[in-house]
């Protein structure tokens, strides 16, 4: 018998095959260029999910086309907190440190 822990767990663990990451670029109040990364079309109570802060536009340009492609972020994950919120985990295949490496690795 499942307890009720369990299957909390496996509902928030449901794997969504229409999660499609979108990237957002902007400059924050320091000046620097940032982006996130969003799942719009899912529903979600949080639609944007973690940000990377990079040293200039043309790696933001870079780094968003990989996102946009699925290639950046992959394995989405519909997950609930505590309250009840839903939003996404991914698997993120890029180090902020090592981006153009990175970058270059995934093709772009």
């Amino acid at each position: 018998m499942r307890n009720e822990t369990q299957t909390r767990k496996d509902e928030t663990m449901k794997t969504t095959t229409n999660l499609r990451p979108e990237a957002i670029i902007s400059t924050n109040m320091y000046g620097k260029v940032e982006v996130a990364v969003s799942y719009p079309d899912a529903g979600l109570d949080r639609p944007v999910g973690v940000s990377t802060i990079v040293k200039n536009m043309a790696i933001a340009r870079r780094l968003a086309a990989a996102i946009n492609a699925g290639v950046a972020h992959t394995d989405p994950v519909v997950k609930t907190d505590i309250n009840g919120k839903t939003y996404v985990c991914d698997r993120r295949n890029y180090l902020g440190r090592k981006l153009n490496a990175d970058l270059k690795r995934m093709g772009f």
